[in-house]
């Protein structure tokens, strides 16, 4: 894998961009688990280092190896509970050093290149916790409820995240993504992001200004779930906006390149031969995208899509078609060109005979 990628994907990690990562692991067909970076290390390892929860669940789907040891001998596990030991939230030890001991209990008995084993860190953390847990609540840990938002927060936009992704599928063009606006993932991302560092930095307000009483707490707990609920909702509101609007650019995007490339098998045909892939097809898989494809600009005026539909019935009309090109089809690809054509032109006359 070139530099350039492994380099991306280190950005997006240390720079907390799950959406981001995921959405250029696709589009780039990154086998994550054959990614090694520095002192042989994985994307695992990276994202243990740096404390990337939401990232590091993410790689675990993929099999990634969950054993392999980097030059010093570390696991993603010695990397994982370091970085706990370093860490002022809880975050770390709750969302991936757990889950890394429970999926592999034997990396505990792992030890690195200077004879530390993961064990001996995880010892040193729950000392660590245990000392903190002693005193009057302190900063260091987040509280329950605390926790609990922003565990459901992280869940929320992940959710929403997926079910945008197994609803529609993810959409490219031959650009980089970095040359669009914020996307859904950067935006369900941000709202993540903006949301921790709103109670990170309340966290740290003085002492006498946490401290409430248990019947405060309770209805500070109620109004919380209440906003959330709200919040889920506007999300959702906001997500289907961004949806429809997404889907009316792709109609939009189809339609001017299939008008702009229709001319383009005009020139073939004085050119050489045609075969299947070369000629601009208005639709993938279903012939009933063509109406939204081919009449996208016309469908709001009744008399632009009749006269619209009427000069289509004559273009992908398969004697017609197959007089003005026949003879520059490629021959193996004749059969399969003019079946294609028929089926369009058969559903034009399905369209027709609806007036």
């Amino acid at each position: 894998m070139g530099k350039d990628v492994t380099e991306k994907l280190k950005k997006y990690i240390k720079d907390d961009r799950p959406g981001k990562f995921k959405s250029y692991v696709r589009k780039h067909r990154v086998d994550v688990c054959e990614i090694r970076l520095d002192k042989d290390q994985s994307l695992l390892h990276y994202s243990c280092k740096y404390g990337q929860d939401v990232i590091f669940r993410y790689l675990i789907t993929k099999d990634i190896d969950v054993t392999l040891q980097d030059s010093n001998g570390n696991t993603a596990l010695h990397l994982a509970l370091k970085r706990a030991l370093k860490s002022t939230a809880n975050t770390v030890y709750t969302s991936i050093s757990l889950p890394l001991i429970e999926k592999c209990p034997s990396l505990l008995e792992v030890k690195n290149e200077d004879g530390i084993s993961c064990r001996s860190l995880l010892d040193n953390l729950v000392k660590k916790k245990q000392h903190y847990e002693q005193e009057d609540q302190p900063s260091f840990y987040k509280s329950e409820d605390e926790n609990e938002a922003d565990d459901w927060q992280d869940k929320l936009a992940d959710e929403l995240r997926n079910e945008h992704d197994d609803f529609s599928g993810r959409y490219h063009s031959d650009k980089d993504e970095d040359s669009y606006a914020e996307g859904y993932d950067d935006w369900a991302d941000r709202l993540r992001h903006e949301y921790h560092l709103k109670h990170r930095y309340g966290a740290h307000q003085p002492k006498k200004q946490r401290e409430t009483t248990s019947s405060s707490q309770s209805k500070k707990q109620k109004d919380s779930k209440e906003n959330l609920e709200d919040i889920r909702k506007k999300m959702r509101q906001k997500y289907e906006e961004n949806q429809k609007r997404d889907r009316e650019n792709r109609l939009l995007l189809k339609s001017k390149n299939y008008l702009k490339n229709i001319t383009s098998i005009e020139l073939m045909s004085n050119e050489g031969e045609i075969k299947f892939n070369d000629v601009p097809w208005p639709f993938n898989s279903d012939v009933k995208e063509i109406k939204n494809v081919m009449f996208h600009s016309a469908l709001s005026s009744c008399d632009k899509y009749k006269k619209r539909l009427r000069e289509e019935q004559v273009r992908w009309h398969p004697d017609k078609f197959l007089q003005k090109h026949g003879k520059k089809l490629y021959e193996k690809d004749k059969n399969k060109i003019m079946e294609r054509v028929k089926e369009i032109s058969q559903e034009l006359n399905r369209l027709t005979a609806l007036f």
